[in-house]
């Protein structure tokens, strides 16, 4: 009789078989019990027990026709349109909400790229910025800090001012001035010597004088002129520098040349001498030495 009415229920319309999670046994729904039936039971089988809820009570909304949906588990009624998501179409306010943010979002994208090339340009212009701003600033220092140049007049004549603590003369100057200095002071003859040797003053600083007076009294070419009446020729190669620098407040190259010396007279002479030369030129005031060089230091060595 149970399956019998179970069955009968199953099909009642309305009403919806709800499986339990926990149990494979479906729990029914059914029309509410006679209230006339004992122990105000729901006919339905094994439902005994004075502290069990009658059915008419639970399933109080089934008496408006809605479907519902029973679970063992939380004894709630669902009905079955809430439970149910309904498909629908898109209105035209949403379709214009739609557009409207993937309207941003192309606005979005647009704003980020160009970001990015901004970034770019002034990752580039960074470097040239401070390149530019090092090149102005030396620029601007040089011209508020020109290079002090000095002049002097004498006669009506300009000449210009070279420091003396600073080269002021190209190399091939000075090698070509010490060598003209040799020449002119080992070209002596008999009759002028003493003229000759008074001229040398513009080429010879005092101490640089006096090492030139002592070598050729130590080589005996002074008494040679003087007293045996010869003549002093000279022969002078091209200079190899030796070295540059500052000496004191005045900057100074030396050299070396490879020079021979000749003794010539009326009834003899004497073979060639070679030796080696080496002069210390140094910068100095174009008011007091025309030229702006002077020999400061003369050694001899002989060379054969």
């Amino acid at each position: 009789m149970g399956r019998a009415r179970a069955h009968r229920l199953r099909r009642t319309p309305g009403l919806l078989v709800a499986h339990s999670h926990h149990q494979h046994q479906p729990s029914l729904v059914s029309k509410p019990g006679r209230p006339d039936e004992p122990g105000g039971r729901s006919g339905m089988p094994g439902g005994g027990g004075q502290d069990q809820q009658p059915y008419p009570q639970r399933l109080g909304p089934l008496a408006v026709g809605r479907r519902f949906i029973v679970t063992d588990s939380s004894e709630k009624l669902l009905p079955v349109e809430e439970s149910l998501e309904i498909p629908h179409l898109p209105t035209a306010e949403d379709q214009h909400t739609f557009e409207h943010a993937m309207q941003l979002q192309r606005d979005r994208a647009l704003g980020a790229a160009f970001a990015h090339r901004c970034l770019t340009a002034v990752l580039w212009m960074a470097p040239a910025l401070v390149l530019s701003v090092s090149v102005n600033g030396y620029l601007g220092w040089q011209v508020a800090h020109p290079p002090v140049k000095y002049f002097a007049a004498e006669g009506g004549r300009v000449t210009k001012i070279i420091p003396t603590d600073k080269p002021g003369h190209s190399r091939r100057d000075v090698s070509a001035f010490g060598a003209d200095t040799i020449r002119q002071s080992f070209t002596l003859d008999f009759v002028h010597y003493r003229d000759q040797m008074t001229q040398l003053g513009e080429r010879y600083s005092e101490v640089g004088f006096q090492d030139y007076y002592k070598a050729l009294v130590a080589s005996n070419l002074l008494k040679a002129v003087k007293d045996q009446r010869m003549n002093l020729w000279v022969d002078v190669g091209p200079g190899v520098i030796r070295g540059s620098g500052t000496i004191g407040d005045k900057f100074a190259w030396e050299y070396q040349y490879p020079v021979t010396l000749k003794l010539d007279g009326q009834q003899s002479g004497s073979p060639p001498q070679r030796f080696i030369f080496t002069l210390r030129i140094q910068q100095t005031d174009v008011r007091v030495k025309n030229a702006g060089l002077e020999v400061t230091q003369v050694i001899t060595t002989n060379a054969n």
